[in-house]
């Protein structure tokens, strides 16, 4: 009998992986011509799989996604700051600060808009914290911090302690501000907190952004959502006579104040927009005695195309997770099927803010109620086999939770925690939409306990992989690359959905703490 071991290889991961993240892709951006190949080449490995249409009604692998794209161009790539004495800044784009809009108009002005520093920028009830108490934005300009009171204080009982919670996230920010009526945010970068360089923030923004169509035409959202650099932050507050470091530092504490800078930031943008259509894709195999229920593994297929010169790859992120899906996918057709059905689901617009799987949730082909789990894939890892494993969400479901432990033991694995829980990675792949529903998902991190070399080597090793290589063209296949752990790792995620697939639990969301 034939057992995950000989089921799941490293040549597959290979294959798929380089298909996937050579030049002739273009860097995966939905709506191109790297989209087309693409949703092409996927559909083709599924069959080749034996996996049935994974969108029934419509006998098809595909459930079409329409989406908005805006591309803003900002005007002089310029914002004036003026001081009520008369003195200013001229801020450049990108070298001091970035942007977009997101409303649906070929104009967007703002003009000599009050500036005011409301720390983290944060309305947390649970936490009995609000950074807007007593201060009216309406129509103004919030400067504020990236992350949240926790990692400034490193106290493990405050908020998450240095673990984000979804209200250190950027998107959090700019949802609150709008619904505290400001007219432009900006958000103060420091890699620490942000988890990432200034780079990956210019880089984010550079492209022209997706989203959901909308009801309002966005009308509902900020005009300006920008971030600024740390130092630019400095230069503010200096012209307006304040030490930056002295706001930042207390903004965790009882001495936090939310204050006007008594100065006044204009900017203005033309935004181009027009609709566009990308795809989700699905393969799946029918459940023998429970087929209308089901288990979701997932792995976006999209990438960030290409800034005219180079091609972001995207093998890492996510290539080798959907060679990884599609291995997956052929290890169950080879060992037969299992009593629930079983969905392989790559989606688009990941990278624009998981946008396949947004759309997927409000317009599920199989019912949301019916979906045990989603166990996620992304970014696995390329260091070599590691004694131990680690996942983003674990500890959110019991239930799961015990699936997950009772499937490490039996394959010799020990689960770590998380690593870099600062940085939020929980809420930026795909499961986490679906933990918005209350299905319960996790998403497969890397352990970093080599067995050939130590943890400090892993940790190193995926330090320079994120600085180097993370959203940067240098996101290849390269001869270094050992997946002898990608294909462990694969394993364990296979047992788990046979133990879900076979078993009669429904994996409900519970988290511990602010992950609404």
């Amino acid at each position: 009998k034939m057992s995950w071991t000989d089921a799941i290889g490293q040549e597959g991961l290979f294959e798929v992986t380089k298909v996937l993240a050579s030049d002739e892709f273009g860097g995966r951006f939905p709506d191109s011509d790297g989209e087309k190949k693409t949703l092409a080449y996927l559909e083709q490995q599924f069959r080749e799989a034996g996996l049935e249409p994974g969108n029934p009604k419509e006998n098809s692998y595909f459930q079409k996604v329409p989406l908005v794209r805006i591309e803003t161009k900002i005007q002089d790539e310029k914002m004036a700051i003026s001081s009520k004495n008369g003195e200013g800044l001229s801020l450049s784009s990108p070298e001091d600060f970035v942007g977009i809009s997101w409303r649906m108009q070929d104009d967007v002005q703002i003009d000599k808009s009050e500036m005011i520093f409301v720390g983290y920028g944060i309305v947390a009830p649970e936490y009995n914290w609000n950074d807007y108490a007593g201060i009216d934005v309406k129509g103004k300009t919030v400067v504020l911090m990236i992350n949240d009171p926790g990692f400034a204080s490193k106290d493990p009982t405050f908020f998450d302690g240095t673990t984000m919670t979804y209200y250190g996230r950027w998107t959090y920010k700019y949802e609150e501000a709008a619904r505290q009526g400001a007219a432009s945010v900006l958000i103060v970068h420091e890699t620490a907190a942000a988890a990432y360089p200034w780079t990956v923030v210019v880089t984010g923004r550079a492209t022209p952004q997706m989203h959901p169509v909308p009801q309002d035409e966005y009308k509902s959202r900020c005009s300006f959502e920008g971030w600024i650099t740390g130092d630019t932050a400095t230069r503010l507050f200096q012209l307006a006579g304040k030490n930056y470091a002295e706001f930042a530092g207390k903004a965790h504490t009882s001495e936090r104040q939310s204050v006007s800078l008594q100065l006044e930031s204009s900017i203005k943008l033309k935004n181009k927009f027009g609709y566009l259509e990308s795809h989700n894709i699905f393969g799946m195999i029918p459940g023998t005695t429970r087929p209308d229920e089901v288990v979701i593994f997932s792995a976006h297929w999209d990438h960030l195309g290409t800034n005219g010169k180079d091609i972001y790859h995207g093998a890492r992120d996510n290539a080798l997770s959907v060679a990884g899906l599609i291995e997956i996918a052929k290890a169950f057709k080879k060992l037969g099927g299992t009593e629930r059905s079983l969905v392989f689901f790559s989606s688009t617009a990941e990278e624009q803010g998981l946008l396949g799987a947004e759309y997927y949730v409000d317009h599920p082909i199989f019912q949301l109620e019916k979906t045990a789990a989603v166990l996620n894939l992304d970014m696995i890892t390329i260091f070599g086999s590691m004694r131990d494993i680690s996942f983003f969400g674990f500890g959110n479901c019991p239930d799961l939770d015990e699936i997950t432990q009772k499937t490490c033991e039996k394959l010799n694995r020990k689960i770590s925690q998380a690593p870099r829980g600062e940085d939020g990675l929980f809420y930026r792949s795909d499961h986490f939409p679906f933990c918005k529903k209350g299905i319960a998902g996790i998403f497969l991190a890397y352990g970093v306990d080599s067995i050939q070399h130590d943890p400090a080597w892993t940790a190193a090793q995926e330090l320079k992989w994120t600085s180097h290589c993370y959203h940067k063209p240098a996101d290849e296949v390269t001869s270094d690359w050992d997946l002898h752990g990608a294909v462990d790792d694969l394993k364990v995620y296979a047992e788990m959905g046979k133990v879900l697939a076979d078993g009669t639990m429904f994996c409900k969301y519970q988290p511990g703490h602010s992950q609404k």
